[in-house]
């Protein structure tokens, strides 16, 4: 990774806003975030690592008929502040990311000390969440989105609720252990930005945000930093581009 970045220093002529438009970089967002000038994107939405991996007695346990139960996602899931003071400096519209419950008022702070107008926390409700430890706690139905914009950042509506209802992806649509389903994400461009507008999700994963803007006539910059998932979103960008016959 620290290969591609120092090669792209070395090259006067790169311009990330054209070379990087509508491509998914596999490499540390904190490295390519380097490049992108500030005040360049209409929206930043992005799902980092939240620090909430864990190691449960259901490991490898089946709930119903797909769901496999495993929440130690690995290396990748560690809390990290560094690149949200990075990435703020890069829109000039719109930064959401969804967050664990208890950095919430971590995030709102730093926009505010930011300049930014923290609008809201929005809940993405989920209709079916899994039981887990039902019988002594209430269930774990949704997850946090930390909004924040710019003052006279568009906004495309009338009239929007601040929860959210959408179907978490299972079976063979879920191929990344904490990914948001392509509607929610649709919903969130759709309303603060225009068609070409550009987006930049800073932790790509298994490529949903690129897909949303692919179906949202958007275009969008990412970043991955594993290889795995680089090669996964790059997959479903390609079938979400295949017309069906």
């Amino acid at each position: 990774m620290m290969k591609v970045a120092e090669n792209n220093k070395k090259n006067k002529t790169l311009n990330p806003l054209q070379d990087w438009r509508n491509t998914i970089q596999c490499m540390d967002c904190l490295l390519g975030m380097d490049f992108i000038p500030n005040d360049s994107i209409d929206l930043i939405l992005t799902d980092p690592p939240y620090g909430i991996s864990r190691e449960l007695n259901c490991k490898g346990k089946k709930l119903g008929s797909t769901a496999v139960l495993d929440f130690n996602f690995g290396e990748w899931d560690k809390f990290n502040q560094e690149w949200f003071e990075v990435a703020i400096k890069k829109t000039r519209g719109w930064m959401m990311t969804f967050c664990a419950k208890k950095d919430v008022g971590y995030f709102i702070d730093r926009l505010e000390k930011a300049g930014f107008i923290a609008v809201d926390v929005i809940v993405w409700q989920k209709p079916d969440p899994i039981p887990l430890n039902a019988k002594s706690r209430f269930l774990n139905a949704w997850e946090a989105i930390v909004v924040g914009k710019k003052p006279g950042a568009l906004w495309n509506s009338n009239y929007e609720h601040n929860i959210i209802k959408v179907q978490a992806p299972k079976g063979a649509s879920r191929v990344h252990p904490t990914q948001k389903p392509v509607e929610l994400i649709k919903k969130l461009i759709q309303l603060t930005t225009n068609e070409g507008d550009l987006i930049l999700d800073p932790f790509m994963g298994s490529g949903t945000t690129a897909v949303a803007c692919l179906e949202s006539s958007r275009d969008y910059i990412g970043f991955e930093i594993s290889k795995e998932y680089c090669k996964l979103a790059s997959d479903r960008l390609k079938a979400a581009q295949t017309p069906l016959l």
